[in-house]
């Protein structure tokens, strides 16, 4: 028994001698003991298998996913448990396994899995994970460590990006360089704003930082996942993301390909977690001593966005239209005067009688004030329209037709949007 577990102790160590990583010792651990392995992240995340094709159900991240929502939920993976049984029958969501946690201390940093259905395990088979586990925390944590070196320098980088503290161009390009970045390409700013990250009080900090955490590795997953060079960094609880944009020279200037990587992140994240998520994009620039600038532009579309469309969405800069007018102004009693000033008798008066007057206005500016062509969108005749402009006017002592109160009623209608009287 002594030297069986030499001999295994002596095999692990080569793999770790060697640099050969944890993929290494998931294949000499599934030979060992004739089964596939698994080693997991904290979060269930998959770092290497063995034995296990690509394709099987137990390696798919959605999968994976609602394992380990599962094993929680039974309280199945407390770091005081060692060689945790699990089976299908009992735990649908997980497959026949026996599963070890990487634990230092108390705090867990993975989870080495092996998919086994047998009732009992045998003295050796026990030594081999017990030491598999232990070589395996060890290079977790190695690898934990230079990921955080690696994070602490792509965070400063993005941090003197957006303070405008890199003093030449040459240390720009220089440290752009060193983190792989194409600097013919263009680049912009997403910023991730988690709605219900941490709304309610019972939350500890613990578990908020935990899912902080957990929330970068999902992201920062698929974006390796889609092959996109990128950093990110937490501002203010938003996740902010300096990625470059592959398809510059396509004609909408890459907002498609942002666009399809906005969305998936949105959808990865719903569907894993039950955090809704806000993602405002900036302008894309060719030069990265501009991201300040779309940086300011992204965390603008979150504000306004936020009001216009709830918690859950993606905006471009450039979809704000007219609403870029108001994206700096902080002061909600501003917005409220000038919206008392123009349209709020109107909607008064429309949410009283129900006159259709809002709505008229709308067709009205949209037609490029056609009185025929408003008349038509709306279905009705041509008088009535001239009515409802007449009480338009009446009410709100702007006149619809003048080109100068007209604006000021279109101007209006942005801020009342803004305020969410509409």
């Amino acid at each position: 028994m002594l030297e069986y577990a030499r001999q295994i102790h002596d095999r692990l160590t080569q793999v770790i001698l060697q640099n050969k990583g944890l993929p290494q010792i998931a294949v000499v651990l599934a030979e060992l003991l004739a089964a596939p392995v698994r080693i997991m992240d904290a979060h269930y995340n998959l770092l290497a298998s063995a034995r296990v094709a690509e394709t099987a159900d137990s390696l798919q991240p959605e999968n994976m996913q609602a394992e380990y929502l599962a094993l929680r939920k039974r309280q199945l993976l407390c770091p005081e448990q060692k060689l945790i049984a699990i089976g299908s029958a009992a735990l649908p969501e997980s497959p026949d396994q026996v599963l070890y946690p990487l634990v230092v201390g108390q705090e867990v940093y993975g989870y080495l899995s092996v998919l086994t259905s047998k009732p009992t395990l045998a003295e050796m088979e026990k030594t081999a994970i017990a030491s598999a586990a232990t070589i395996s925390t060890l290079e977790i944590l190695k690898e934990k460590a230079v990921w955080e070196t690696e994070e602490r320098v792509k965070g400063d980088f993005i941090d003197d990006l957006l303070e405008n503290a890199i003093i030449t161009d040459t240390v720009l390009r220089r440290r752009a360089n060193y983190l792989g970045f194409n600097l013919e390409k263009k680049f912009a700013i997403l910023i991730l704003q988690f709605s219900n990250l941490n709304t309610s009080p019972s939350i500890s900090e613990a578990h908020f930082q935990e899912t902080k955490q957990r929330m970068f590795a999902l992201v920062r997953f698929s974006l390796h996942t889609y092959q996109k060079q990128a950093l990110l960094k937490y501002k203010n609880n938003k996740l902010t993301i300096l990625i470059q944009v592959d398809r510059d020279n396509a004609p909408d200037g890459g907002k498609e390909e942002l666009n399809q990587i906005a969305t998936a992140l949105r959808e990865i994240i719903a569907a894993e977690t039950a955090i809704t998520t806000a993602i405002g994009i900036g302008r894309a620039y060719k030069q990265l001593a501009d991201m300040a600038k779309s940086y300011r532009e992204a965390d603008r579309v979150l504000a306004i966005g936020d009001r216009l469309r709830n918690k859950d969405f993606v905006l471009f800069y450039e979809e704000l239209g007219p609403y870029i007018l108001f994206a700096g102004t902080a002061n909600e009693a501003e917005l409220l005067t000038f919206y008392t000033n123009t349209v709020s008798t109107v909607l008064a008066y429309e949410n009283q009688h129900n006159s259709e007057l809002i709505p008229t206005l709308e067709a009205f500016i949209r037609c490029n004030n056609g009185l025929k062509e408003t008349a038509a969108e709306l279905f009705i005749h041509r008088h009535t329209l001239k009515y409802r402009l007449s009480r338009i006017r009446e009410i709100s002592g702007l006149d619809p037709e003048n080109s100068r109160d007209q604006f000021q009623l279109l101007l209006g209608l942005i801020v009342a949007r803004l305020l969410a009287k509409i």
